[in-house]
């Protein structure tokens, strides 16, 4: 089963930070960031695909991936491209250029390294 985790960062500091508490009413999320406890205002609330890449880092919503994937000739992959993680509504998709068109997160890259986050 998929574990279910958010990370959001601060609306002050602009610091990524693990979720850990969420209250609604205020939008105000308790987090863990390099190791230190801090309540603050959520600005982005990313949710994390049960997915990492291929250097063991966790795949969450709007992270930036280069991927790899089909056949290998001459040291080429078939496809590849950097992709935006979005959920659209049936699941996570790689989104390249805002366009619609995507690869299904979960099988149709062969190699996939998260490079940044939006």
């Amino acid at each position: 089963m998929k574990e279910i985790k958010f990370r959001g960062n601060d609306k002050e500091s602009q610091k990524m930070y693990q979720i850990t508490d969420i209250n609604f009413s205020d939008y105000v999320a308790n987090g863990v960031c390099y190791g230190d406890w801090k309540e603050f205002s959520i600005n982005n609330l990313l949710q994390y695909t049960g997915l990492k890449d291929k250097n063991g880092i966790e795949i969450y919503e709007s992270d930036i991936c280069r991927c790899y994937g089909g056949i290998q000739e001459f040291g080429q992959y078939e496809y590849s491209g950097i992709y935006e993680v979005k959920y659209t509504g049936n699941g996570f998709d790689m989104i390249k250029n805002n366009c619609g068109y995507g690869w299904g997160l979960s099988g149709a890259m062969d190699v996939i390294e998260v490079i940044s986050n939006i």
